[in-house]
């Protein structure tokens, strides 16, 4: 089975039950760094897609703080389940990240919420397209996930045959003339500090599409 197969089949159940205490719609009113830094980047009148949504705790947030549209996909049943009962004003659904079921340039901002580490890397390339197609332009697309250095692999704790894997998700998009980095804000596995082991640090980073920015035009020349 491909992980994402093995999440929708339950484990991304099995995480959601794991983490549950983290989802409890009583925190809908705190704050995280991540949050912080998303919603500088979030107008009254956007749309925002969270990819890897677990129940929705995100996307409320961000409706409450800026009064925001949100949309989120999640491999749980049992997260949706939850966030559809608790936040009934979001529209939440089950799926993954390689086939979004909304619209072309639906979304002022899509953010990817802490599960590119354990995407199947054959299935990346769809996965930027799919979030590159539903963007659109002019927007952000913000990425929360590991900030190892050096990219590494290792094995899921959770999962037999999942792997984890840590690197810059960021570069698959800034390979890209049309998207350049806003802001990069680094922070610990444990808090909102920043931590010195590699291996325990995370990053929040915004990105700008543009899709002519990106280009020099060279007048006079095909």
């Amino acid at each position: 089975m491909s992980q994402r197969d093995i999440f929708l089949a339950g484990e991304g159940d099995a995480y959601f039950r794991r983490n549950a205490a983290g989802y409890d719609p009583a925190r809908a009113g705190e704050g995280t760094l991540a949050l912080e830094t998303v919603q500088q980047y979030v107008e009254a009148s956007a749309s925002v897609l969270e990819i890897g949504c677990a129940n929705g705790l995100n996307l409320e947030r961000l409706r409450r703080a800026r009064g925001c549209r949100g949309a989120g996909i999640d491999p749980s049943q049992a997260a949706i389940a939850a966030g559809l009962r608790d936040f009934p004003q979001l529209d939440l659904r089950v799926g993954t990240a390689d086939a979004l079921p909304f619209a072309d340039a639906s979304f002022d901002l899509v953010w990817f919420g802490f599960c590119l580490y354990v995407t199947d890397r054959p299935l990346l390339p769809r996965v930027v397209a799919e979030a590159d197609r539903v963007l659109k332009n002019r927007g952000f697309l913000a990425i929360v996930d590991f900030d190892p250095g050096p990219p590494v692999a290792r094995r899921y704790s959770h999962a037999q045959d999942v792997a984890s894997y840590k690197t810059d998700h960021a570069q698959l998009f800034l390979g890209f003339p049309q998207y350049v980095l806003a802001e990069k804000r680094p922070f610990s596995h444990a808090g909102n500090g920043f931590h010195p082991d590699p291996g325990e640090r995370l990053a929040i980073q915004v990105l700008y599409k543009d899709e002519a920015g990106g280009y020099v035009p060279l007048e006079g020349r095909p």
